[in-house]
C-alpha cells in the first residue's frame, strides 16, 4: 500500500474519532452543571423551577449553569466558577462541588460557566486559567478571585472563598 495513503486513512480516522470525542464531551457537560440535591433550585436557560418548598434559611446555598439574567437577578453572594468539560481538574471539583452542595452556605450561589467560550468575561475579571472562581459580594462588586488548579477540592473552595 502506498505510504499517503496509509497516512491518509490514520489522519481522517484520527479526526473523527476525536469528533466524537468533543461531541460526546460537550452533550456531557450541558447536564453536568444542574443541581442534584432535592433542597436546591434547579435553574437552567428555561428558568427556575422549585424542587421542593423548603423556607430558605434551611437551604444550603446552590450550584446551577450560569445564565446573564439569572446571575443579575440573584441576591445573596454569587461566585463564578470557569469550568472547562476537557479539564480533568474542573471535572474533580465539579464533582466534589456536587458531593457537598449541603455544605454551600446559605445565600451562596456557585455560577458554572464555560471557560473557553466566555472569553469577554474572562478578561473583564482576569482570569487566566480554568478553575478559577469570583466571588461578588450582595453589591454586584468583586471580593475575591481564587484559583483551585492545583487542590482542586471543595474543601480548599471552603478554605479560601466560600
Amino acid at each position: 500500500m502506498d505510504k499517503n495513503i496509509i497516512v491518509g486513512v490514520v489522519v481522517f480516522l484520527g479526526l473523527i474519532g476525536g469528533g466524537m470525542a468533543y461531541l460526546s464531551m460537550k452533550s456531557s457537560s450541558k447536564t453536568a452543571g444542574k443541581t442534584t440535591n432535592p433542597t436546591q433550585m434547579e435553574i437552567d436557560s428555561s428558568g427556575p423551577q422549585a424542587k421542593t418548598a423548603q423556607p430558605a434559611q434551611n437551604q444550603p446555598g446552590t450550584y446551577i449553569d450560569y445564565n446573564e439574567s439569572t446571575f443579575a437577578s440573584t441576591s445573596g453572594e454569587r461566585i463564578i466558577f470557569f469550568h472547562a468539560p476537557w479539564c480533568f481538574q474542573c471535572r474533580e471539583i465539579e464533582k466534589d462541588i456536587k458531593a457537598n452542595l449541603g455544605k454551600i452556605p446559605a445565600g451562596v450561589t456557585i455560577f458554572k460557566i464555560d471557560y473557553d467560550s466566555n472569553q469577554d468575561l474572562r478578561k473583564k475579571y482576569g482570569v487566566k486559567l480554568q478553575t478559577s472562581f469570583v466571588k461578588f459580594d450582595a453589591s454586584g462588586k468583586v471580593t475575591e478571585n481564587f484559583v483551585a488548579y492545583d487542590e482542586p477540592t471543595f474543601a480548599n473552595l471552603e478554605k479560601n472563598i466560600l
